[in-house]
C-alpha cells in the first residue's frame, strides 16, 4: 500500500514561519494570476510561483519571495545594521530554477504591497505575455526555408511570402494570439 504524500505548503515547509497569515494574504493576493504556495523546507525562506513556461525554458517562473518578519531568522539578513533597510520581498523571473544565468529580472521590496503592485503591473504591460510568444515565433520562423528574412514579424511574412497552407494557418493562429 503507497503512502499518501502530503503536498508541500508553508504549514509544513515552515511551520515556525512568523508571519503566515502575510503569506496567506500574499498569496490571496496574487491568486488571480495563479500563483501557488511552492514553499520548500530547503530554501532560506517561503515563495510563491507562477508557472510561464516558454520553449526554451519549460520551467520558467514567476516567484514572490517572502523572508521572515523578524529579521533576526532570516538567512540572507539575520546580521542586518541599524537603519539598513531590510527588504522582506523579491520577485524574480528565472527561465531555470536558481540559475542566475536566465535571470530575467529580480527586484527587491520592504513591503508586500510593492512587491504586489509591481507583479500587478508586470502582468498588466503584457510583459508576461509578449515574451514567450516572441520566443515562439523566432523559433518557428527560423525553421522556415522559404522564409529568407529571420527578423520579419507575422503581419510582413504574411503579407509578403508565400505560404503553405499550414504556414498559413500557424501565423494566422499565431496573429489571433498576439492580438488578444
Amino acid at each position: 500500500m503507497r503512502q499518501a504524500i502530503e503536498q508541500r505548503s508553508i504549514h509544513n515547509q515552515f511551520s515556525n514561519f512568523d508571519d503566515k497569515q502575510g503569506f496567506e494574504k500574499l498569496l490571496t493576493d496574487l491568486s488571480k494570476y495563479d500563483f501557488v504556495d511552492e514553499c520548500w523546507h530547503n530554501e532560506a525562506m517561503p515563495h510563491v510561483a507562477k508557472n510561464m513556461p516558454t520553449e526554451k525554458y519549460p520551467d520558467r517562473a514567476l516567484r514572490v519571495w517572502m523572508d521572515w518578519k523578524d529579521h533576526q531568522w532570516s538567512d540572507l539578513h539575520h546580521d542586518l545594521k541599524e537603519g539598513q533597510t531590510y527588504f522582506r520581498f523579491n520577485v524574480q523571473l528565472n527561465g531555470e530554477y536558481g540559475d542566475g544565468d536566465t535571470t530575467e529580472f529580480s527586484k527587491d521590496f520592504e513591503t508586500m504591497d510593492e512587491a504586489i503592485e509591481f507583479v500587478k503591473n508586470y502582468f498588466e504591460s503584457n510583459i508576461a505575455k509578449w515574451t514567450p510568444l516572441f520566443d515562439e515565433w523566432n523559433n518557428w520562423l527560423g525553421k522556415q526555408d522559404n522564409i529568407d528574412d529571420k527578423e520579419a514579424d507575422a503581419q510582413a511574412v504574411i503579407t509578403c511570402y508565400t505560404l503553405t497552407e499550414d504556414q498559413k494557418e500557424y501565423v494566422t493562429d499565431f496573429i489571433e494570439r498576439w492580438e488578444q
